[in-house]
């Protein structure tokens, strides 16, 4: 995984492919395994068409989040990018924490959770905390999740989505596409 900790949006990556990445371990802001594709604490780069595939967080037996990267304390913005093939037991494609992200032309698609000790949730995306955007983002083909296969968000959560597709996404217990959890919040346009 490549850790972008601390630097802020005149950092802009473009055209990169993060690959076979495997998540660090940490104690803080959660505790298990976070980032397999990018690690992107307490920083908020631009990220634009760039490609998150095959990347892993945890497995079935140790808690990680966000197998194509994860976010924490962010405004970063991710542009034309495409996450592919990732797997965790929360948030397989992308792990949002306490951030204001904007995502624009993005894809999740393929993306898997592990079957693991505790509830999955979100194999495209998982919201927890902050303000995301979404602006032309589809989801598709996400499974293996028990709540949220395409996208799943958390309490005290503000998604705003502009021409969102969710299709052909799995949910073993509810939402197969969206799963908004009570207090969180989605605005569709």
């Amino acid at each position: 995984a490549v850790d972008a900790g601390g630097v802020d949006a005149t950092l802009v990556v473009d055209g990169f492919r993060f690959t076979g990445g495997i998540a660090r371990t940490l104690s803080s802001p959660r505790v298990g395994m976070f980032g397999g594709g990018i690690l992107c604490l307490d920083a908020s780069p631009v990220f634009s068409n760039c490609r998150f595939e095959s990347n892993v967080s945890g497995d079935a037996f140790n808690f990680g989040g966000g197998g194509g990267g994860f976010f924490w304390n962010s405004s970063a913005r991710l542009v034309n990018c495409v996450f592919q093939g990732n797997a965790a037991q929360a948030g397989g494609g992308l792990y949002v924490l306490d951030s204001n992200l904007q995502l624009e032309g993005c894809t999740f698609t393929g993306n898997t959770l592990y079957d693991g000790t505790s509830t999955t949730y979100g194999a495209g995306i998982y919201v927890e905390g902050g303000a995301v955007v979404l602006t032309g983002v589809v989801c598709s083909g996400n499974t293996n999740a028990d709540e949220g296969g395409g996208l799943y968000v958390q309490a005290a959560t503000a998604v705003t989505a502009h021409g969102l597709e969710c299709s052909a996404n799995a949910a073993t217990n509810s939402g197969g596409g969206i799963r908004v959890a009570s207090g969180g919040s989605l605005v569709l346009h």
